[in-house]
């Protein structure tokens, strides 16, 4: 675990809540939840003001 939070890029965990002691603090969350019958809605959440810039350039790149 340690060697894949070590290299640079990003590492996607499916059910990351499931055991988040093993997440570092710079952890960016994303929550897809049902908006409608078709449609999801995405929750992006950082707990360390240095993803603010990361949560910002993902805004900035999802299509709309």
């Amino acid at each position: 675990w340690s060697e894949w939070l070590s290299k640079d890029g990003v590492v996607v965990v499916e059910w990351g809540d499931k055991f988040p002691q093993l997440l570092p603090a710079y952890t960016i969350h994303m929550l897809f939840e049902p908006y409608t019958e078709t449609g999801r809605r995405l929750i992006i959440q950082g707990k360390d003001n240095q993803n603010i810039p990361r949560v910002q350039e993902i805004i900035l790149c999802w299509p709309l």
